[in-house]
Parts: C-alpha cells; sequence; structure tokens
C-alpha cells in the first residue's frame, strides 16, 4: 500500500483514495479499541465506558503497554506511516511554534473539562466516583498519562485531526471539514458510547481537537489536551 502523486492509495491491485484509507484505519482502530477495552479490559478490570478507572496494578500497566503495542505499531507505524508513506510531519507532529501549541492545548484542556462537567455535572450519566479531595497517586498518573498521551492521543489524533481533517478541508472547505471530522469522533465510538451525553461531549471533543490542528497546524496542542484531559480524570477518579 503506497501514496502516489496522484493522491491514491494502493492495496495490491486495489486502488483507494487517501480519504477512503483513513476511514478504513480509523474503523479498524475503532474496533480494536472496542474489543480491547470492550471485551478484553471488561473481563479483566471491569471496565465499561462510563468507568474508565485507571488501577495501578502490574496487571493494568501490561494492559495498557498491550494496547499501546497494538494500536501503534498496528495503526499508526504499519498503517499510516509504513504501508501509507504518510510521514509524522505530514500528521502534524512537528515542534513549529511550539509555545503557541502549549498555550493552546491548555486552553483547550480548560475548555475540554468545563465541557466535561457541564454534560455530567449530575452524575447520573456516569459511574465515575469524582473525589472531591483526590489523592495524588503517581502510579495513577503515569498510567494515566500512558493511556492519555501514548494511547489516546499518539494513536487517534494521528487519525482523525491529523490524516483525515486535512483531505476533508481539501475537498469541502475549513468549517465543513473540521466539523465532518469532529462528527467521526462519536460516530467511531458506536458500540462504546451509549448515552447522549457521550455523544455530544465526543463530537465537543473532536471540535476543539479540530480547530487546534487547523488547516496544518501542530497536533502537539490536541495531543496536550487530549493526554491532560485523562491524567486529570485520572486524579480525582
Amino acid at each position: 500500500m503506497d501514496n502516489d502523486q496522484q493522491g491514491v492509495v494502493h492495496v495490491g491491485k486495489i486502488q483507494v483514495s487517501p480519504l477512503v484509507h483513513g476511514l478504513v484505519l480509523v474503523t479498524i482502530w475503532a474496533l480494536l479499541r472496542y474489543l480491547l477495552f470492550g471485551v478484553l479490559g471488561n473481563q479483566l478490570f471491569g471496565l465499561i465506558h462510563n468507568n474508565m478507572r485507571i488501577l495501578p496494578t502490574v496487571e493494568f500497566t501490561l494492559f495498557l503497554l498491550l494496547v499501546f503495542f497494538i494500536g501503534s505499531l498496528g495503526i499508526v507505524y504499519l498503517g499510516l506511516i509504513k504501508l501509507g508513506h504518510v510521514s509524522l510531519k505530514r500528521l502534524g507532529w512537528t515542534s513549529h511554534r511550539l509555545g503557541q501549541s502549549v498555550a493552546l492545548g491548555l486552553i483547550g484542556t480548560l475548555v475540554g473539562m468545563a465541557a466535561l462537567g457541564w454534560l455530567y455535572r449530575t452524575g447520573e450519566f456516569t459511574d465515575i466516583q469524582i473525589s472531591l479531595t483526590p489523592v495524588f497517586d503517581v502510579r495513577k498518573v503515569l498510567l494515566a498519562a500512558l493511556m492519555g498521551f501514548a494511547i489516546a492521543a499518539w494513536i487517534e489524533q494521528s487519525l482523525l485531526p491529523g490524516y483525515i481533517q486535512p483531505m476533508l478541508i481539501e475537498k469541502w472547505g475549513y468549517w465543513p471539514g473540521v466539523i465532518v471530522q469532529a462528527t467521526l469522533w462519536p460516530a467511531f465510538h458506536i458500540g462504546w458510547f451509549t448515552t447522549w451525553q457521550d455523544f455530544l461531549s465526543g463530537f465537543v471533543f473532536g471540535l476543539v481537537f479540530g480547530l487546534l490542528r487547523g488547516r496544518d497546524r501542530s497536533l502537539i496542542a490536541g495531543a496536550l489536551m487530549h493526554g491532560l484531559n485523562w491524567v486529570l480524570i485520572g486524579i480525582v477518579a
């Protein structure tokens, strides 16, 4: 599989557009995420979509490393970089204007946490228990960082804002491209999300990620927001 100069991805003798290639990879990751977290994670640790606990155990650490290995090797490296001949720079992993990216990422984190707080303010739609006096457990924070940065941000930012959004913008224009990309976040969580709050929060996060990425800005801002939200959840849950 590779990208030629005409923007065609070859899978053996089959030719598909890069956009179709990206959507196929997102679909594969959605299925893998469900099997790994929704099936294996549920059986081993009782994980469900609205109770993604961070367990400071050796077993849970090995589980997250397994997920990282499968997603990073199978989706990002083989699916995008190796087979699709897509560079990290093209995906948006660049330190260009790093200070601006960090600042935008911190702002995005505040927006994301405010959105989650508003959507789940009654506690009626989630089993996550929020502690008003959270205990800073270094092991939980490190595992939450692994979950947020190495798994969620690295894989999903590469796929949606990194690879797919620039093609959507080129095809339909800036705002339609960003909005369609944002819609893909909850769409590819079907089977994992179960309430309208889940899908709405997924769209809001996807929209903010898309705006942070823009046409060709670095993915660092969105990745910082993505990872920090998981770290914060790991501290207070």
